[in-house]
């Protein structure tokens, strides 16, 4: 998954918890801020198709240290 760190799903907190609560409409906003990135790697044996090996990859990329291009 790749979305805002600080968030519900990607959505500004404070609004989904208000549409929660008061189960009334509400526009809800992309948070702001640093965007985390969790995923796996998975090695496949291709004789059994069976897993050797998994790792788990987490990040947090911060706005301020993206380069130009948008790559870290």
């Amino acid at each position: 998954m790749v979305g805002p760190l600080h968030s519900v799903l990607g959505v500004e907190p404070q609004r989904v918890v208000a549409h929660l609560r008061t189960l009334m409409p509400a526009r809800f906003k992309v948070a702001d801020g640093p965007v985390v990135f969790n995923s796996v790697l998975v090695q496949v044996d291709e004789a059994t198709g069976l897993a050797t090996s998994i790792e788990r990859i987490d990040k947090v990329i911060d706005e301020k240290n993206l380069g130009a291009g948008g790559d870290e």
